[in-house]
């Protein structure tokens, strides 16, 4: 039987002490950072074209504020 995430914490850990919630996830974060992740400080061109994207749609046109 497969649970999932909120069924588990539903069930068990909910009903555990606050600082052994604490342990748990501590235990959960470090398992996560141990595992390995790639990471990289280089920006993709679709990284650039997403960020160009979201930059345009959201400024403001200066122009639009001026009354003729």
């Amino acid at each position: 039987m497969a649970a999932n995430a909120k069924q588990i914490y539903a069930d068990t850990v909910r009903h555990l002490p606050s600082d052994e919630r604490l342990k748990l996830a501590r235990l959960i974060l470090q398992d996560i950072a141990s595992s390995d992740i790639e990471f990289s400080d280089a920006w993709s061109k679709q990284d650039l074209n997403q960020l160009i994207s979201f930059a345009l749609s959201h400024s403001e046109n200066p122009h639009d504020s001026l009354e003729w």
